[in-house]
């Protein structure tokens, strides 16, 4: 520029200036419209490009937090929590998918996005159904969880083709901007640019890290606050990793059980070529569960450990309560009817024996006493069962003793060491039980006598099959405790039709109407001296509809066993007392009318307020009744027998012991047990005159009886010459038929009440 011209320098700055104002006007006009379209170019970018981008890496975010929760949701029982979470995560996840739908060019990536999260909706309800409450199926649950893990996956391509068109608008973007910025500064420019897409990428990369690294720390803590230990091991049985819980639990290095049990299951998946396996183990007082997956893109082996100790224990009580009796602990009726099959199956040459034990009367000490007394002498039972059958187990491979029901227990006797060991133990369990049986059973609430009967089935001469034995050898025992047999009573064929006829006649029985199908028949009770009749004996009949006459040997044991003998017995002295009174009021004599009551009526609740009830209702003195028991029914229960006999005693009723000298009675008995009379059995009366050892025994018991001052009454007098002895051994009462056979009312009263009316009359006269 020349200095010296001031016009021309004056003209050369303005024209400078000029130049510079235009080339500043256009400059600023090129860099104002280079603004606007850089503006709208960011506009664009801002408004659409980049919130998308954002979609995509929020989606990624939401579709790896959406199968973490599911993993989470796998390992924790708190679900209420977790499905909130779940449906955040979904409503996240469609929200972005739906922001990504302005992208026309990319509508199949969308669709498919859609439907793969649609199939991990899916598979996360079939995951939920797997893990309810209870049971787990973990199995299941599993091969869900690497469904889903997969589906996660096969995302990621679709995403990164959204990234990659949303990266090439930008680019067009750039060139856009690029030759405009160009004709200005080709290099600020650039320059521009590389900034933008360094920062862009900077930021896009650290933004995609960041949240990776999360997600990793995510996942790394899970595991590593996992309640239940997990390590991952090498394939040499090498520790890599373990979480808190595994180092709280197990001395790693020092526990070679965990160890060696690893290596095992490794060997396991090599041999089968699986990838998952479980096994159990016990370490020390603890039940382990150990579930090994092989990760081969690590090399490892990832082992969770989790204690089972309380679920194996309630699955050892279940099977425990399942095959054995909760009282006594012995196996009951399932556990013998499964080794009785097993037994059985072996084959016809090896003989079985089962046999069946039942105790009367324990229903009766139970309804008496309470439960807890037949309990403790349940337990009485099985001990003295245990110690005989430990006399001779030593001879059998199979000798057990089983709970079948209530008082009813079974011995089952197999694999004999010899043939003779069968009939040799049998003998021996007769003796060893019925000598057992003599003894009371002591208990903390007393002592008591129990009878103890058995019937016996072998294998396979009466049955084939573990139901028939149990059925054949509980006949056997049904006809020993109806006979009272003493021995063990073996099942014969015969038997089976015995068993019918008494089940028929015990359900004729409960269809019977007492004032309609029973009556009573009296014989006579005489005064051996005077020859008077001071009372006659109540025996109950029945006149069976089809059968005619039942026998009373027949029909009062099944009654003792259904338990009707209770009702039977209330209608006999109801209907004794109400004829009894009739007969004193036409003799005016003080007649006595006995009545047979049985242990379970002597021994059930109220039995004294029922007497008296009856008693008082027919308007008797209480001496006009007499009770009759059998000698075991004193051995039944001693103190509660005891109180019973003694409040009737008290009240002025007389105590006879029917048959006596034919059961348990001894002297301390007697000199116990408030007693009025004793009724001499009829097995000793015959031939008294003539057998020298029935008159000893007579003689006996009647001095015995003075000596007590209990009165003595023969039963079963049959011939004068028997009557004499009686009279000079000082014998007060007999009966019999050489007085009279039982009679029925009627007949009874037409001899002997209308004789005893006539003698009245004439000492009155």
């Amino acid at each position: 520029m020349d200095t010296k011209n001031p016009g021309l320098f004056k003209f050369n700055v303005l024209m400078i200036y000029l130049l510079i104002l235009v080339a500043g006007v256009w400059i600023s006009y090129s860099v104002y419209q280079t603004g606007n379209s850089i503006q709208q170019v960011n506009q664009e970018l801002t408004d659409r490009q980049l919130p998308s981008l954002n979609q995509i890496s929020a989606l990624k975010h939401w579709i790896n937090e959406y199968e973490r929760i599911l993993y989470e949701f796998y390992a924790t029982v708190e679900r209420e929590d977790i499905y909130q979470k779940l449906k955040q995560a979904k409503q996240n996840i469609e929200f972005n998918v739906t922001g990504l739908e302005k992208f026309e060019q990319s509508k199949i990536d969308i669709e498919q996005l859609k439907k793969l999260f649609a199939q991990m909706e899916q598979h996360a309800l079939n995951l939920d159904t797997v893990l309810p409450p209870e049971p787990y199926d973990w199995d299941s649950a599993r091969d869900e969880l690497v469904i889903i893990s997969q589906l996660g996956r096969n995302t990621l391509p679709h995403l990164d083709n959204l990234t990659e068109l949303i990266k090439i608008q930008i680019e067009d973007s750039k060139v856009q901007s690029s030759r405009q910025l160009n004709q200005m500064s080709i290099w600020v420019s650039v320059f521009s640019t590389m900034i933008l897409l360094i920062a862009a990428q900077v930021g896009y990369s650290y933004r995609k890290s960041r949240l990776q690294s999360i997600e990793r720390q995510r996942l790394a803590l899970f595991v590593e606050n996992n309640p239940n230990p997990v390590a991952c091991f090498d394939f040499d049985g090498e520790l890599v990793f373990e979480n808190f819980a595994w180092r709280d639990n197990y001395v790693s290095q020092e526990n070679l059980q965990i160890k060696r049990e690893v290596l095992l299951l490794a060997d396991r998946l090599e041999n089968n070529g699986g990838e998952f396996t479980v096994a159990k183990i016990k370490d020390g007082v603890q039940s382990l569960e150990l579930s090994l997956h092989k990760i081969d893109s690590l090399n490892q082996l990832m082992v969770f450990v989790q204690d089972i100790t309380e679920r194996e224990e309630a699955r050892e009580e279940l099977e425990f309560l399942a095959y054995h009796d909760v009282l006594t602990g012995l196996p009951n009726l399932k556990r013998l009817e499964i080794e009785l099959a097993e037994l059985i199956a072996k084959g016809n040459d090896n003989p079985i024996y089962l046999l069946s034990v039942g105790i009367k009367r324990l229903q009766l000490i139970s309804t008496t006493h309470g439960h807890y007394v037949s309990d403790a002498l349940i337990k009485g039972v099985v001990k003295r069962l245990q110690h005989c059958l430990k006399e001779i187990s030593e001879n059998f491979n199979v000798c057990g003793v089983y709970r079948f029901m209530g008082a009813k227990f079974e011995i089952l006797l197999a694999e004999a060491n010899d043939k003779e060991a069968f009939p040799q133990a049998i003998e021996a369990l007769e003796k060893s039980i019925r000598a057992a049986s003599q003894n009371a059973v002591n208990t903390t609430y007393g002592q008591f006598f129990l009878d103890v009967h058995i019937g016996c089935a072998r294998f396979p001469e009466h049955g084939y099959s573990a139901g028939m034995l149990l059925k054949n050898s509980t006949a056997a025992l049904g006809e020993a405790q109806k006979i009272n047999y003493e021995g063990i009573n073996h099942f014969d064929h015969e038997l089976a039709y015995r068993e019918q006829k008494w089940l028929q006649l015990e359900n004729d029985l409960r269809q019977t109407n007492f004032d309609e199908d029973f009556f009573l028949t009296y014989q006579p009770k005489i005064n051996l001296e005077t020859k008077k009749l001071e009372g006659m004996e109540a025996l109950v009949r029945w006149r069976h509809p089809q059968k005619g006459l039942v026998s009373p040997i027949e029909f009062i044991s099944i009654a003792e066993e259904n338990g009707m003998i209770l009702s039977m017995g209330e209608w006999i002295l109801d209907d004794a007392l109400k004829q009894t009174r009739r007969w004193i009021e036409q003799t005016g004599e003080p007649l006595q009318v006995a009545v047979n009551v049985s242990p379970s009526q002597l021994l059930s609740a109220n039995f004294v307020d029922l007497v008296i009830s009856c008693i008082n209702r027919h308007k008797l003195a209480a001496n006009n009744l007499e009770i009759e028991i059998t000698e075991e029914v004193m051995v039944e229960d001693t103190s509660l027998c005891n109180q019973v006999l003694s409040a009737l005693r008290e009240k002025g009723i007389s105590i006879a012991i029917d048959d006596f000298g034919t059961g348990y009675s001894s002297l301390a008995y007697l000199n116990r047990f408030p007693l009025s009379k004793l009724k001499i059995d009829r097995s000793f009366v015959t031939n008294i005159h003539c057998n020298e050892g029935n008159y000893e025994i007579v003689r006996t018991i009647i001095a015995l009886s003075k000596s007590m001052n209990l009165e003595v009454v023969a039963e079963g007098i049959e011939a004068q010459d028997e009557l004499d002895v009686l009279n000079q051994l000082g014998c007060q009462q007999g009966q019999g038929y050489l007085f009279s056979k039982p009679l029925e009312a009627a007949e009874f009263e037409k001899i002997f009440i209308a004789r005893q009316k006539v003698s009245s009359e004439q000492l009155t006269g």
